[in-house]
């Protein structure tokens, strides 16, 4: 068989042809499947001045937040950093897990009393990977 015959231009032709029909339409589909944020519409600048619950205006986006707890399951401690701000209250247990808490009301800082009760939170829990594993509500 003739090597000329076989690369043939016409061939070639063809094979570019087939892969660039195969090719672009996987290149659109992949680039225009972008992952959407679940935070984008909430009010981050809102629930991060409200320090604490103090001014109320975190449990008036507290059904947001009830909206959006299957959705960032598996996020990282670090995003949720980036869109709720630094937690009120901070622990490590054992095991390197970490516990978020923002509270919606904390009387203890609001009303200056020395007791918790009536102390509503959202606690956040982060497996050893830093991978938000529980979202909690507490009212």
């Amino acid at each position: 068989m003739d090597r000329n015959l076989y690369y043939s231009i016409p061939m070639v032709k063809k094979i570019i042809f087939f892969i660039t029909i195969l090719l672009i339409p996987l290149f659109l589909l992949l680039g225009c499947a972008s992952s959407t944020d679940p935070l984008a519409d909430f009010e981050k600048e809102t629930w991060q001045k409200d320090i604490q619950g103090c001014n109320g205006d975190r449990i008036l986006l507290l059904p947001k937040i009830k909206k959006l707890k299957e959705n960032i399951k598996g996020k990282y401690s670090s995003y949720i950093v980036e869109n709720l701000g630094n937690p009120d209250e901070k622990e490590i247990v054992k095991r390197s897990q970490l516990y978020f808490r923002y509270f919606l009301y904390n009387p203890i800082v609001c009303d200056s009393t020395k007791t918790t009760e009536g102390e509503k939170f959202v606690q956040i829990r982060f497996n050893a990977t830093g991978l938000l594993d529980e979202l909690i509500i507490v009212e």
